[in-house]
């Protein structure tokens, strides 16, 4: 929670393969807020050849509002 703001984090794989990870912020009122990312969205970055996908384990909120997030990246051998 942030504020009076929902964040859900999660992965997703791309129709590329690629997998990647996301966080959602949604407004009290249930709907997604648009003044975060795009449409309410933040996707992280692709995946490379080498490192097929990326996603985030963990988030924080510290005292500011600013949003930290963890996570890991799966090696393609």
């Amino acid at each position: 929670v942030q504020g009076s703001n929902l964040l859900v984090a999660g992965n997703f794989r791309g129709a590329d393969g690629v997998g990647r990870g996301f966080v959602m912020r949604y407004t009290p009122a249930g709907t997604p807020d648009p003044t975060f990312g795009t449409g309410g969205v933040f996707v992280g970055p692709a995946g490379t050849a080498a490192y097929r996908a990326s996603m985030f384990r963990d988030v924080q909120v510290a005292a500011d509002g600013t949003i930290g997030l963890s996570g890991s990246s799966n090696k393609v051998e």
